[in-house]
């Protein structure tokens, strides 16, 4: 029993060493889980505000195109006026053209409607859509 005495003593002295070893680790972790959780909170700022830019992008392009379709619009509505001093078959197919146009100006509307919607990748595919479809229905004015 002598001799436990001594190493009983030495192994408490040994945990409790250990244990006080052990706080600045905990303090290391404190400071390192701080860090990631700044990391953590700038990158979602970040990310926010490339949303808010994205948005905004959006929203400026909307506009833009919607006053493109406006202005074709009035063409539109010119060949429309058009259409009622037209008789007979001149009347019919001026009637037809019409209905085409009026489908192309609807599925305007509708993609520009989705894309307000879309997410990032959609859009960018609905874009070049827009494009197209604002080209095309430009040139069925014109080509009357």
């Amino acid at each position: 029993m002598n001799r436990s005495f001594p190493l009983i003593l030495n192994v408490v002295a040994l945990f409790s060493i250990i244990g006080c070893d052990a706080s600045p680790f905990r303090m290391y972790s404190a400071r390192t889980d701080a860090h990631f959780e700044k990391a953590k909170n700038d990158i979602h700022e970040a990310a926010n505000s490339t949303a808010e830019a994205l948005s905004s992008v959006r929203v400026d392009y909307v506009n833009e195109s919607q006053a493109k379709l406006n202005a074709l619009d009035k063409q539109y509505v010119a060949i429309k006026e058009q259409g009622k001093n037209a008789t007979g078959e001149a009347k019919a197919d001026l009637y037809k053209q019409l209905q085409t146009l009026q489908e192309r100006r609807d599925g305007i509307r509708e993609r520009l409607d989705e894309y307000r919607k879309s997410n990032d990748k959609a859009a960018e595919n609905l874009r070049t859509g827009i494009e197209a479809a604002l080209v095309d229905y430009q040139n069925a004015l014109v080509g009357k």
